[in-house]
């Protein structure tokens, strides 16, 4: 029995169909599972392989970082603050302090603390260590698997998404957000709230897309920094 062309023209689009899932498939796979990464751009007191010095001045470290679940403190150069720092172990009689922008920054910061600052030590988490998020976490679009999105963990107010505090800023991977060393709030493409974390399967986070309304959607986390 022939075939009329509508039933082929329909076993043909649901071969192309196929195969163009396979092909997505291999080319931009379902996230299974979160790599978890212990970041600091330093190691034992030296500088990390692949972080090198963009800028240094002189400054103070005043209280521990809020953002990171390491060992850190916030700290400052005149009027602009920088958060996650790690003390760096180099000879002299001054501290010295190195902080980076997002966990995906090679060019790191050095605060010079002047002689005579008493720089307060780390005596253990202001907000205990299984109440914080990763610091920093790539996550893939709900609604298109080959984007994903860079977040950074935010302190403070910063408004909500679907009703729930918004805690990630999020921007297009393969976009450089800081602009002399401030986030530029243009390219901000997604809003997060609450990292999932998950004993099976990838951990979640629900986000909201600027521009896509009020909408809420869980995008499966490829890659969180701790």
């Amino acid at each position: 029995m022939a075939l009329t062309i509508g039933v082929v023209v329909g076993l043909v689009q649901i071969f192309a169909n196929d195969a163009y899932s396979g092909i997505k498939d291999r080319l931009w796979p379902t996230v299974k599972g979160t790599e978890v990464i212990n970041y600091a751009p330093v190691n034992n007191g030296h500088l990390a392989t692949g972080i090198s010095i963009g800028k240094t001045g002189s400054g103070t470290c005043d209280r521990e970082a809020l953002i990171t679940e390491g060992a850190a403190m916030r700290c400052s150069i005149k009027d602009q603050g920088f958060e996650p720092c790690y003390w760096r172990d180099v000879k002299g009689d001054r501290d010295r302090y190195i902080c980076v922008m997002s966990p995906w920054e090679k060019k790191a910061i050095q605060v010079v603390i002047p002689e005579g600052w008493d720089t307060p030590g780390i005596e253990g988490p202001q907000i205990p260590k299984e109440e914080r998020g990763p610091w920093g976490v790539e996550v893939q679009d709900p609604g298109n698997r080959e984007k994903f999105y860079r977040c950074l963990a935010i302190t403070g107010a910063a408004g909500s998404a679907g009703g729930e505090p918004t805690r990630y800023i999020c921007w297009n991977e393969h976009i450089d957000p800081w602009k002399d060393g401030y986030l530029d709030e243009a390219e901000v493409a997604a809003y997060g709230t609450e990292v999932e974390r998950k004993t099976q399967g990838p951990w979640m986070l629900p986000i909201a897309i600027v521009g896509g309304g009020s909408e809420v959607r869980r995008g499966a986390i490829r890659r969180v920094f701790l």
